[in-house]
């Protein structure tokens, strides 16, 4: 990309966070009726909640 590397990382991040509600939304109606993927779906949110505050706390500097 020819631009600046926060307007880079924005950018790129909004497009995967679109690419995800999009795949989510195109698997519901197929999966919506299955244990399996409501499961899997409530960990893995579950697991990304819980890495990323402890990888926020972690990394952040102190004031």
């Amino acid at each position: 990309m020819a631009a600046l590397t926060p307007v880079s990382a924005f950018l790129h991040s909004a497009t995967m966070v679109k690419a995800g509600v999009y795949l989510l939304a195109r698997m519901h109606p197929a999966m919506a009726g299955s244990d399996v993927w409501f499961y899997t779906l409530t960990s893995f949110g579950a697991v990304t909640a819980v890495f990323a505050s402890v990888f926020a706390l972690r990394c952040a500097r102190p004031i």
